[in-house]
């Protein structure tokens, strides 16, 4: 009827308040970006170790974000020195370096080359560097665009190769772990898929918000976003100061 064609239109938001709504779905993304629910899913096996070894135990948080919800961003640059890596190691051996979730053994320096000479080399580039010869590849997953992860799901860096071969630029945050030989893959897996359940539920309840906050263009609409902001930051992880890729 034409009495329910009125109200049809009636209920049509003008373009000022299209453009509000815009808005405010913009600031609500960005807020919950931010917050840390847009971030990427939980791609590690299991949780970060907490006790992790040189001098990074305290940055924990840092390495849950980019070891397990990253896939470009590293540490900043020089943060190895930061923490005095190499006066941690033994300077006449070689250290065996371990995932910071799974354990497994991912490299062990220097091989081929002197201490000086890798260290050196870290150094120029800031973060340290490994050579091919120094990686067990058997626990380490190589990806498009260089990233590479250990099998356990752990981000790790990229392979950045230059005139002398295949040189990998890894973050210490996720190599700082220690071994553990009694590890339960399949408990570990198990435990991995309820987190990213948790943590897709969570994006699914924000992105619903804003959906809401677009159809609604209210103040009801906005209270909804932070309502459920609130709620994601419950499972989100905090995002770090992160450096650009390694």
């Amino acid at each position: 009827s034409m009495q329910a064609l009125l109200l049809f239109l009636v209920k049509i938001p003008t373009r000022r308040s299209m453009q509000s709504s815009a808005m405010v779905v913009i600031l609500a993304v960005a807020a919950l970006w931010l917050q840390g629910c847009l971030s990427q899913p939980n791609m590690c096996m299991g949780p970060v170790q907490k006790d992790l070894l040189y001098g990074v135990a305290a940055d924990r948080s840092t390495a849950v974000s980019i070891c397990c919800h990253n896939t470009d961003f590293a540490e900043y640059s020089g943060y190895f020195e930061s923490v005095g890596l190499f006066g941690k190691l033994d300077s006449s051996g070689v250290t065996t370096f371990y995932d910071s979730v799974c354990g497994k053994p991912l490299f062990r320096a220097p091989v081929g080359r002197s201490f000086e000479d890798w260290q050196t080399e870290s150094e120029e580039h800031g973060w340290p560097s490994f050579r091919s010869q120094e990686i067990l590849k058997e626990n380490v997953d190589f990806r498009g665009g260089g990233e590479m992860r250990s099998t356990c799901g752990t981000h790790l860096g990229h392979n950045i190769p230059d005139g002398s071969g295949d040189r990998y630029c890894i973050d210490l945050v996720c190599i700082a772990g220690s071994p553990l030989p009694n590890l339960n893959i399949t408990e570990a897996a198990d435990m991995h898929a309820i987190e990213a359940t948790v943590g897709q539920a969570a994006v699914s309840r924000s992105l619903t918000s804003v959906a809401y906050v677009v159809i609604m263009g209210s103040a009801s609409g906005i209270l909804a976003v932070l309502v459920m902001w609130r709620s994601c930051g419950k499972n989100a992880v905090k995002q770090p100061l992160l450096g650009s890729i390694e």
